[in-house]
C-alpha cells in the first residue's frame, strides 16, 4: 500500500499529522527540492502534499518533471496560516488535481 506524505511549514504538517498522515517540516525551497527528489525515487509513496508557498519557489525544471510523471502524485495545499491561503475556487483545485476541468450540465 502506498503512503501519503506532506511537506510544509510547522502548522500545516501538524494539522496533517493529527489526521494520521506522515509529514516533515520544511522551511526552505532548496530543502523542499531535495525532499521532492527523494520522494520521486520512493515507490512506497503515492501522494505527496506540498505547501503551496514552498512549491511556488522550487525550480521550474523540477516542476516540469513533476508534471510529466504519473506516480507519485504531487499536489499543493494552502498553508495553515491565513496569509498563505490562496483564493482558488474548488473548481480550480479539482482541475489542478485531476489535470482536466469538470463540465457542468
Amino acid at each position: 500500500m502506498q503512503k501519503i506524505v506532506v511537506y510544509g511549514h510547522g502548522p500545516t504538517v501538524l494539522g496533517f499529522r493529527l489526521i494520521g498522515i506522515e509529514g516533515e517540516v520544511v522551511d526552505q525551497a532548496k530543502e523542499m527540492e531535495k525532499k521532492i527528489e527523494e520522494v520521486l525515487l520512493n515507490k512506497n509513496i503515492g501522494i505527496v502534499l506540498v505547501e503551496e508557498s514552498l512549491f511556488n519557489k522550487i525550480d521550474w525544471r523540477l516542476k516540469k518533471r513533476i508534471e510529466n510523471i504519473a506516480s507519485p502524485v504531487v499536489l499543493t495545499v494552502a498553508g495553515a496560516r491565513p496569509e498563505e491561503r490562496g483564493k482558488e475556487s474548488l473548481d480550480m483545485l479539482i482541475k489542478k488535481a485531476l489535470g482536466f476541468e469538470l463540465k457542468k450540465k
